[in-house]
């Protein structure tokens, strides 16, 4: 048996995890998944994109070398789970206001904050808020908005306005980094109160960085961490408790992905920064 295997392509992935339906590999791609064997052995399964893709699509060849790269960390180091998982790093859902600002309380004095929303769905003007989430990459605070998945049944009853005011205050001497925050989570945040001061994004990032590769966070995110398939696992109809966990998710690896673009990135012109912003 192999401790860990390289997919190449969609049909490698799929027999190898044992998926239902041909994948799409290059939302897979990236991904780390432990697998169970019979006899209670374990692999970790890496997918990638097919050499013969590259071939086609020379722009894939850097996120191929970085799969492959990936495969050659988890051989000598073996995988340690997810970041959300791993010690150092705590998630709390904050079900009430005594937590919630014990939790704010606890941020890093100026480090910048991972923010994301989840909605009932699209339409950042109409749609309704279920929960948000902070990070500062230590500590995820999951805050929730509503007692159902349709956004119908308030949380903060009486007091929702001191909530938004209180995450306000915490976001007031940070920079807030979101993925596609300007055209969303923005949007979302100020219907319910949520004032954004600075801010820096993820996806605009993208665009300027690397323009001509996928946008979606999940891409932008296995181009520079190790992460299992959150966004492939995702289940619209989950209760909230799962909701919770994955906007935990998402909030801290935009904060991660955001972190290694700026120290890795080759210093940008003013005029480029700006654009990000």
């Amino acid at each position: 048996r192999a401790p860990a295997v390289l997919t190449v392509g969609a049909w490698g992935t799929q027999s190898a995890l044992g998926l239902s339906k041909k994948p799409k590999i290059q939302r897979w791609r990236g991904t780390v998944s432990p697998v169970e064997l019979p006899g209670g052995h374990t692999t970790t399964v890496l997918p990638t994109v097919h050499p013969a893709h590259v071939m086609r699509a020379p722009q894939w060849g850097p996120a191929l070398e970085i799969d492959v790269a990936r495969l050659g960390r988890v051989l000598r180091e073996a995988w340690a789970g997810p970041p959300e998982e791993r010690e150092g790093h705590h998630i709390v859902i904050a079900r009430d206001r005594a937590t919630l600002h014990a939790e704010l309380a606890q941020l890093l004095p100026g480090a910048p904050i991972g923010f994301d929303v989840e909605t009932v769905g699209l339409g950042p003007t109409q749609t309704a808020l279920v929960c948000f989430a902070l990070s500062d990459g230590a500590r995820t605070i999951v805050v929730p908005w509503s007692r159902s998945r349709d956004g119908t049944s308030p949380w903060w009853n009486g007091c929702a306005s001191k909530v938004a005011d209180a995450v306000s205050d915490a976001l007031s001497t940070r920079i807030t980094i979101t993925h596609n925050g300007p055209a969303f989570d923005h949007i979302v945040a100020a219907r319910y109160g949520i004032r954004i001061a600075a801010w820096d994004d993820t996806m605009l990032a993208a665009h300027v960085l690397a323009s001509h590769m996928p946008k979606d966070l999940g891409h932008v995110v296995t181009m520079r961490h190790d992460v299992g398939p959150w966004k492939e696992l995702e289940d619209r109809t989950a209760d909230l408790p799962r909701l919770w966990v994955y906007n935990a998710r998402d909030t801290l690896y935009t904060l991660m992905a955001w972190t290694h673009s700026i120290t890795t990135a080759p210093p940008l012109s003013a005029a480029t920064r700006k654009a990000i912003r």
